[in-house]
């Protein structure tokens, strides 16, 4: 994961991902070889990427005893963070310009393509600054969180979800849940808090009838005196299939499921119930989990990540048994 932000050769901007020369390269996106010709890689990183290596560095940094690879993780985040505030709170590619989904800046949340993803994006950007302090220790970055946040309106604008929603869409829960994973472990000011608990609440209004493990543990992590059902999340993740294959799934013909008259945002069919994860197509947690017909034939297989952090995370918070 470090390589990606060494691949580009370009100081805190990481690739999407990258290729060895002679792999199979996907035919999307805008991909770059390096100098020497060793390898490509992917260009326009989006907010996505930048939410799951602060995701992963505060964890890591968290819990890994090698002090050599932490001190490697505090570089990077670093780097990536002062990229992000060097260029107007925005992540430039090789052309020195905004990347599509990489901006977080008050001019982008006032245009109208930035409108919608304002209180996303807030919490996205306090949540890069908390773990950037927390790594490094360096009280820069604490102090531009607070400005962030107070002066100019981050805390505010990242409750505001509800009311600037467009539609519901998966991958945003992802990264809201995500970048909330780092507010809530290492913030401690209370009146912060009260409103960050509002903001995930907003976001748990539709979450909660997922059933998902991963988000709910990171609820808990929010508010942890609510009751959330353990059961629901122990059911999910004892449903998940061992065999991670995406055979074909199609459950649009069956009687016993009650369809939604509503199509989600990429007109796909989806049920009003949910159904268990080992009846339905095989995803990872940024996929509807209410889409009733999907896989590709077995011509691809997941990874399984989505059982292992979720599993671990819970055991880690000692809400999973043994």
């Amino acid at each position: 994961m470090l390589f990606l932000e060494q691949v580009t050769g370009r100081p805190g901007f990481p690739a999407r991902s990258y290729i060895r020369k002679g792999d199979w390269r996907p035919a999307d996106g805008v991909w770059h070889w390096t100098p020497d010709g060793r390898y490509e890689w992917k260009a326009d990183t989006s907010s996505d990427e930048i939410v799951g290596h602060f995701f992963l560095f505060g964890v890591a940094w968290d819990l890994l005893p090698d002090e050599n690879l932490r001190a490697r993780i505090r570089v990077t985040a670093t780097r990536i963070m002062d990229h992000i505030l060097a260029h107007g709170y925005n992540l430039t590619d090789v052309h020195g310009k905004p990347t599509t989904w990489g901006r977080w800046s008050r001019e982008y949340f006032e245009s109208k393509a930035g409108r919608s993803d304002s209180a996303l994006n807030a919490l996205e950007l306090l949540s890069f600054l908390k773990a950037a302090a927390h790594i490094s220790g360096d009280p820069k970055y604490e102090s531009e969180y607070r400005r962030s946040a107070v002066d100019l309106k981050y805390l505010d604008q990242s409750t505001r979800y509800l009311e600037l929603r467009e539609e519901i869409n998966y991958s945003d829960e992802e990264l809201a849940m995500l970048s909330f994973y780092a507010i809530f472990r290492y913030e401690q000011a209370a009146h912060f808090l009260e409103s960050y608990r509002r903001a995930a609440s907003q976001w748990w209004n539709n979450i909660e009838r997922e059933r998902n493990p991963l988000w709910t543990f990171i609820y808990l992590l929010a508010k942890p005196a609510r009751p959330v059902s353990m059961e629901n999340a122990a059911w999910a993740l004892c449903r998940i299939p061992m065999d991670l294959i995406e055979w074909t799934v199609k459950n649009s013909g069956r009687s016993d499921v009650a369809m939604d008259s509503a199509t989600d945002r990429f007109h796909k069919r989806q049920s009003v119930q949910l159904l268990p994860p080992d009846e339905r197509p095989v995803m990872k947690w940024n996929g509807n989990p209410f889409r009733i017909d999907g896989g590709n034939g077995g011509r691809g297989e997941d990874d399984g990540a989505f059982f292992l952090l979720p599993y671990w995370m819970g055991r880690y918070m000692r809400v999973l048994a043994e």
